[in-house]
């Protein structure tokens, strides 16, 4: 049980420490609107990039065929022609190229802040199955030894920070899916 986030970093935010918003922490806050708010297409699950059109175009040729793969009863909530959508339990992040610098700032503001010796730690960039940037840390032992519920949330913070700075680095922007 927990929430995850996925997209170009993966990972697992780390349970009754971590907010499924803390992406927000990197993000520029003068001209930052807030995450987005997710949808998905009924029946396949795909997740909807752009509100053009109202049926899955990845999974269907035509609006009748993705209404007529619905199952009876979810057709009763889609009048017919509207679009074949509904809102999941996810919120997106996106970071840009330019936000690198800010990024990297936060990075080290929290690092400042930690009185942890990441030594001890043993925290590592990782790739999952997909390629997608993860982190594992190997000593899980040091982190219970952390008595500080501050120093944890921030600790948990500057992983997912790390993430993000590495996928901007690489790719030249961050995409994150955050279970709410």
């Amino acid at each position: 049980m927990g929430r995850y986030y996925f997209g170009t970093i993966s990972g697992k935010f780390w349970f009754a420490v971590q907010d499924s918003d803390d992406a927000s922490r990197f993000k520029i806050e003068n001209n930052y609107p807030g995450p987005t708010r997710c949808f998905e297409y009924a029946e396949c699950c795909c997740f909807v990039d752009d509100f053009i059109y109202n049926y899955c175009k990845k999974c269907n040729s035509s609006y009748e065929e993705h209404f007529n793969k619905l199952e009876e009863e979810d057709k009763k909530q889609y009048p017919l022609n509207t679009a074949l959508i509904y809102k999941n339990n996810y919120i997106k992040y996106y970071f840009y190229d330019y936000e690198l610098l800010y990024v990297t700032h936060k990075l080290k503001m929290i690092k400042k802040k930690l009185t942890i010796d990441f030594n001890k730690l043993g925290f590592k960039i990782t790739r999952d199955s997909k390629g997608c940037i993860d982190y594992d840390v190997e000593n899980f032992e040091y982190i219970d030894s952390i008595k500080d519920n501050n120093q944890i949330k921030l600790l948990a913070r500057w992983c997912l920070g790390k993430q993000i700075e590495l996928s901007i680095k690489e790719k030249g922007y961050c995409e994150i899916y955050c279970e709410i």
